[in-house]
């Protein structure tokens, strides 16, 4: 097995890109969910 000396570079952007997804997924589940209490109460 041979140790790359490049992996915690990419492992640094792959988790950089899966806390992007994470906030993006947050963000638009609070979208739809501020839409639905406006469209229920509003």
């Amino acid at each position: 097995m041979s140790s790359e000396s490049h992996q915690p570079q990419r492992d640094a952007h792959l988790k950089r890109k899966a806390w992007l997804a994470v906030f993006a997924l947050s963000a638009l589940f609070w979208v739809v969910v501020g839409g639905l209490a406006w469209y229920i109460w509003g």
